[in-house]
């Protein structure tokens, strides 16, 4: 099966920005060898995409893009939460789950949440500065 996403957002954002691809990895604190990982459109940790988020002051939609094709479908889980608010216990298991290195899918099946969902109070909770990575 083919990748459903890409970084390609990313990459353009740092073109046109006419950003540096090593001073963007030390100012994230990241290794030059993740953001080699990132160029070559190879998986990296959830965490090290908000911290990129986080520095460029945008959001994971504008860094990353998916692509659903017919031969990939969505799971479907009737455990998930639709539009329940989050709770600071939910917030707190989040942020755990964040730092453990745990993937985006991981995560949101652990709090039964989309994975947009998940993406979206990651967000909130980096520019509410609620924790540090």
């Amino acid at each position: 099966m083919s990748k459903v996403w890409s970084y390609q957002p990313l990459l353009n954002l740092i073109e046109t920005r006419q950003l540096d691809a090593d001073t963007l990895a030390k100012s994230c604190g990241m290794s030059k060898d993740t953001m080699a990982k990132i160029m070559a459109g190879e998986d990296v940790k959830l965490s090290t995409l908000a911290k990129l988020c986080l520095i460029l002051k945008c959001s994971l939609d504008d860094i990353v893009e998916v692509h659903f094709t017919e031969e990939w479908e969505a799971p479907k889980s009737p455990n998930r939460m639709s539009h329940e608010r989050w709770t600071s216990i939910q917030d707190e298991q989040l942020i755990r789950a964040i730092k453990d290195g745990l993937s985006l899918s991981q995560i949101a099946d652990d709090l039964g949440r989309s994975e947009s969902a998940v993406r979206n109070r990651i967000v909130r909770l980096l520019f509410n500065n609620a924790f540090d990575l």
